[in-house]
């Protein structure tokens, strides 16, 4: 028995070859197949994600434009939109928020007088506010007056933002932001409150 697993062994050894030039060169050229297939997808994918969210952020940076102008429009008693010196392309003012505090004697009437700019330089829109509270007494004489000013930034990346237009009692406003090579563009048109 000995002697057959020697024979065996030593025909299994003898049997035995390696791959042909051939076999190798196929194996490569599949093993490079799918290589580059990896590398192409995984570039793929890295660059729709760069790429989507530089148009995310153009997208949120109208849209966020957008919503503040929106939202001051159609509160504003006043707009100009023409006329302005620069950094300054819009200018909204209204009246809002009267309440009473105080009992009896010492009641005071009171009213919150709104200022708002929004101011475009650098790519950044930039909104600033004034709020000028008035406190009256109850025969309209005036007591205090309280002032409050804040400025925020409300957009960056704000390619374009040509000089609103007020039109059949719109405000028209086209805004355009860009990150990278994503863009975006909205035009945006507010009815602002009536006045009475």
């Amino acid at each position: 028995m000995k002697g057959k697993k020697r024979l065996s062994l030593k025909s299994l050894i003898r049997n035995q070859r390696g791959f042909g030039l051939v076999e190798l060169l196929v194996a490569v050229a599949l093993t490079g197949i799918v290589a580059a297939a990896a590398t192409m997808s995984i570039h793929q994918v890295i660059t729709s994600t760069a790429l989507s969210n530089n148009q995310n952020i153009a997208i949120n940076q109208v849209r966020n434009a957008g919503y503040w102008i929106s939202r001051d429009a159609q509160m504003a008693q006043s707009i100009v939109a023409a006329n302005l010196t620069a950094p300054k392309v819009l200018v909204l003012d209204w009246v809002g928020l009267e309440w009473k505090e105080g009992f009896d004697q010492d009641e005071r009437q009171c009213t919150n007088a709104y200022h708002v700019e929004y101011l475009y330089a650098g790519n950044e829109l930039e909104r600033y506010q004034k709020i000028t509270t008035r406190k009256y007494t109850t025969a309209g004489q005036l007591v205090e007056t309280v002032e409050s000013e804040s400025s925020m930034l409300v957009a960056d990346h704000i390619t374009s933002f040509p000089d609103p237009v007020l039109s059949g009692g719109k405000l028209v406003i086209t805004i355009k932001a860009e990150c990278r090579e994503a863009e975006e563009e909205r035009t945006y048109e507010v009815k602002p409150r009536p006045t009475v």
